[in-house]
């Protein structure tokens, strides 16, 4: 945990994941003599508060893990002595992937004003601390970079190969995408999953041509799948079939307008964090899908995205 607060102070990108938490966990298992060949059903609702029983397999989550989520899921199905793994997976963790808002905000829900004020003056004082800063100034900047980076891979629409050879960045559309032409699964129907939101989008009739006719991904490179029907516009990630979002529509005297948007809060897991963001993507994806100004689009995601991380550090650790 020392480690991970002395030298990444916010998001670790995955490539620095891979290295240098291989190196660290490498240490940490041989050094103390460790097994690193974890079998999970060695450990699984067994009760071993000794550091030999969890700090292994709190290393070997951290390194499978894809975000905090996933890590903090891992750890607490093994039952047992969760709370103590959970306590090193998720300190390690936040540090390494940051804890999507809409966690946060929850979680400070259920504590009482009294534990919220404690927590609050913890990170401050974390913070107020030299050990707790980056060790080099220029390094936060770089991260900032580094993640905007990852975020447009991860989120990007269409083949960069197609765009390098001077052709448009989506797929063929010769044919009509439809619900069966991918493996997706259903927008959850919880409402701590989702948020509904009215919005008031007008698409032009040459723009819904567009619209209707999907988007079927060519490469793995390409993270979205999309089909609409009579009523709606519905985004899938290509790579789980998780639905992103679902968009209503409807025709008017001249084209057409989207007036709600429902979107799926596990985008979170691709840094898309809050409501107002998910807009701002969603935008993105229709101005792309239909020929706009893409690369305007992304910037003013990335600006909804940039004040809202502003918002979230100055709310939490000031």
């Amino acid at each position: 945990m020392y480690w991970a607060v002395r030298t990444f102070d916010g998001v670790m990108t995955q490539q620095e994941m891979e290295h240098e938490i291989l190196d660290i966990t490498t240490c940490i298992l041989v050094d103390g003599e460790y097994d690193d060949d974890i079998n999970y059903e060695d450990y699984r609702n067994k009760f071993d508060e000794t550091c030999k029983g969890t700090v292994p397999v709190a290393m070997d989550i951290i390194f499978k893990s894809h975000s905090f989520e996933d890590a903090i899921r891992r750890a607490v199905s093994l039952g047992g002595d969760a709370d103590t793994l959970g306590a090193i997976v998720g300190s390690i963790a936040e540090h390494i992937w940051g804890i999507p808002n809409y966690m946060i905000d929850a979680a400070m829900s259920y504590l009482p004003l009294e534990m919220q004020k404690v927590v609050k003056e913890f990170y401050a004082k974390c913070k107020s601390r030299e050990t707790y800063k980056p060790r080099h100034a220029e390094k936060e900047e770089r991260q900032k970079e580094e993640i905007k980076t990852i975020m447009r891979w991860k989120l990007m629409l269409g083949t960069i190969n197609r765009a390098i050879n001077g052709k448009s960045l989506l797929p063929d559309k010769s044919k009509v995408a439809t619900a069966v032409d991918w493996k997706t699964e259903p927008m959850p129907e919880s409402e701590e999953d989702i948020t509904t939101m009215k919005l008031a989008i007008p698409i032009s009739d040459e723009a819904m041509k567009i619209l209707r006719r999907g988007h079927i991904p060519e490469v793995q490179e390409d993270h979205w799948f999309m089909y609409c029907d009579e009523e709606y516009i519905r985004y899938y990630r290509s790579w789980t079939g998780m639905c992103a979002f679902v968009a209503h529509y409807h025709k008017e005297v001249e084209g057409y307008r989207i007036d709600e948007l429902t979107m799926n809060h596990y985008l979170a897991e691709f840094s898309v964090n809050g409501d107002e963001t998910g807009v701002w993507l969603f935008r993105y994806l229709i101005t792309e899908e239909t020929g706009g100004d893409g690369v305007g689009a992304w910037k003013d995601y990335l600006d909804a995205w940039s004040k809202l991380n502003q918002k979230y550090a100055k709310k939490w650790y000031e």
